[in-house]
């Protein structure tokens, strides 16, 4: 081979290698163009589920960002999402914000009002003045709404939130930090509802201390109210207790360190408790006559037999919990004959917690802590628990039961706990919702039950006596809800709706950044709210047990025109413009699974099988 012929050879070898190149590439480029969706969604499954949309409207709900270890605080806000009556209730505190506004402007005889600019957020023009010219806070209520107005909207496709603008106003609100470590999710929803519950009370006293015309402004009922008695019985004399009411808003429930047990046996058995050496008063009178028909009144003095025929008088009504008058109460402290004395007297009592006053949303707290002596350890025992709950509420009368009612309620969300006592993850069952199409615009949807922000009522200052007649009117036809008119946040609601697609993401807030402990503060504790509040209502403070028994009165005798959210929602006139045809969810998935940007769909029997993580259940009244 010459010297040319090498040299062409040598170009021949070249070119062969690069056109071996350029077809390896050209093979690489296409094999990647068609195998590289594939290879991407094997290697990131969450990635081909975030860019996935959905033909169903129920295949996916609103996560909740978590840039530490707030599970605690989404877990419990999700749960509140599927509350009905929770909904109603925040609808209804949203629409006597903007009724107490007018009548207030119309009430004043100085009509100028402060001019607002427009806030990106629906509520906060109206919170803010309400707050700033009449103290009037409500800073969690619209925090709350406006997180639930969000994860209850229907979306086609993943997205996700974040719960900074409701933890940095629960700080605000307490003065606190909430921390980002390990937290637990009853403490914190406790927080959250006697924050609410303080801020509806004090709505409630300023009604009745500034608001002339207070039949124009309806309060809803406040859904987590309730009310237990502790009936007591001694063993030995079979006398009763004077009955205590004790309001609250979350049962809780010890559970026994036991392989399993059933949820309707735990509460029916934890309510009895056998109490030894009680201090019981009818038996230690019962003691004192026998002792003085032994050995005859003869040795007594005038005083002492005027004291033992006053006791005589009064020993058929009294309670074994009653309190005697000073001199009576003195002579049976002292009383001792033949060196024998009765003070000391003790006997066996059966105690027993019973529901008087079932809340429309039953929240039941199963505390799985034990403590050993020297450290805390989480309780495993499985709790079995149904869709549907039964439990018994008592008509009491005069300190005594009179009868026996029996009250049903349906699971509507559950939170569960995985891992240790100190360290774990927090997720949440939900109930997927019915939708109902808007009429304005037929291919939009809104959940059958959601939240509607409110707003600034336009030309607040020059309402007519017509207007207000009107709103008196209509909150006189239905002391919960007004479904009649449609208020300004119902056509704020509608309006932002029109203007948003499903699949648009929301507007994220940043994430969090790491708070600080925060520290427990006491319960104010209130009764349900009965429907008209009047002027002529004490300023005193009332102690718990009052506060108390003048619900429970007021409960009682209005039991029979009593509704559940059920029923409230049911009686919305047909011609409301809010709602359209319903549409029904599929039942076989009815249920979300949400461990905080991470939705799955799933069955009953999935969530039914959380017997050894279920940590709070959520139930809601229903007819029985």
């Amino acid at each position: 081979m010459n010297g040319r012929d090498g040299l062409l050879w040598k170009n021949y070898k070249l070119n062969s290698s690069s056109l071996r190149l350029i077809l390896i590439g050209s093979l690489f480029t296409a094999s990647s163009y068609v195998l590289g969706p594939s290879i991407i969604s094997w290697l990131f499954p969450r990635r081909k589920a975030a860019n996935k949309r959905s033909k169903r409207l129920d295949q996916y709900t609103t996560g909740l960002f978590n840039s530490g270890n707030y599970c605690f605080a989404n877990s419990s806000v999700q749960a509140l999402a599927s509350l009905p009556p929770l909904t109603v209730y925040l609808n209804g505190i949203f629409k006597a914000m903007e009724d107490i506004y007018i009548l207030l402007k119309e009430e004043s005889d100085d009509q100028e009002t402060v001019q607002l600019g427009e806030t990106e957020d629906q509520g906060d023009d109206l919170c803010w003045e309400l707050r700033s010219l009449h103290g009037i806070d409500f800073r969690m209520h619209i925090a709350l709404g406006k997180v639930l107005h969000n994860l209850q909207q229907p979306i086609k496709s993943p997205r996700n939130a974040s719960l900074y603008e409701l933890l940095s106003t629960i700080e605000e609100i307490h003065h606190c930090r909430i921390s980002s470590y390990q937290q637990d999710a009853q403490e914190f929803s406790q927080l959250l509802i006697e924050t609410l519950e303080n801020e509806f009370n004090r709505f409630k006293k300023f009604l009745s201390e500034n608001v002339n015309r207070t039949d124009a402004v309806s309060l809803p009922l406040f859904p987590f109210n309730g009310f237990m008695a502790n009936s007591i019985v001694c063993m030995k004399c079979n006398r009763s207790a004077r009955v205590k009411l004790q309001p609250f808003n979350m049962y809780l429930q010890q559970i026994p360190q036991t392989t399993s047990v059933l949820l309707e046996t735990l509460i029916h058995d934890s309510q009895a408790e056998i109490i030894e050496d009680y201090s019981c008063l009818v038996c230690k009178l019962n003691e004192i006559f026998a002792n003085e028909r032994q050995h005859g009144l003869d040795n007594k003095n005038d005083s002492d037999k005027s004291l033992l025929q006053e006791l005589d008088r009064v020993f058929p009504t009294l309670a074994i919990n009653d309190y005697l008058p000073d001199p009576l109460a003195t002579f049976v402290s002292s009383y001792s004959m033949n060196r024998v004395s009765f003070t000391h007297t003790k006997s066996r009592i059966v105690k027993k917690t019973v529901l008087v006053n079932s809340p429309e949303v039953l929240i039941i707290h199963l505390s799985r802590s034990v403590f050993n002596g020297y450290s805390h350890s989480k309780n495993n025992c499985k709790v079995n628990f149904e869709e549907y709950l039964n439990v018994k509420e008592q008509i009491i009368e005069s300190s005594k039961c009179v009868g026996v009612l029996s009250v049903r309620y349906k699971l509507m969300s559950v939170t569960v706990h995985s891992g240790t006592h100190t360290r774990g993850h927090y997720q949440c069952y939900r109930r997927k919702p019915n939708f109902e199409r808007d009429c304005k615009t037929p291919s939009k949807f809104m959940s059958s039950a959601a939240v509607f922000l409110p707003s600034l009522p336009k030309n607040h200052s020059s309402h007519s006596n017509a207007d207000i007649d009107s709103i008196e009117s209509n909150t006189n036809h239905n002391n919960v809800m007004d479904n009649g008119r449609e208020t300004s946040f119902e056509k704020e609601a509608k309006r932002s709706m029109n203007n948003q697609t499903l699949s648009d993401p929301p507007k994220l807030s940043p994430i969090p950044h790491a708070f600080h402990n925060h520290t427990t503060y006491p319960s104010t504790k209130c009764s349900s709210y009965s429907s008209n509040v009047t002027n002529n209502v004490s300023s005193q403070p009332l102690t718990s047990i009052e506060l108390a028994s003048s619900a429970l009165s007021d409960s009682l005798s209005d039991s029979h025109q009593r509704l559940s959210s059920t029923d409230i929602l049911a009686a919305s006139p047909p011609n409301n413009k809010r709602s359209g045809k319903t549409l029904k969810i599929a039942s076989t998935l009815p249920w979300w699974k949400i461990s905080d940007t991470k939705v799955s769909e799933h069955k009953l029997t999935t969530l039914l099988f959380e017997t050894k993580n279920v940590y709070m259940l959520y139930y809601q009244r229903i007819q029985a």
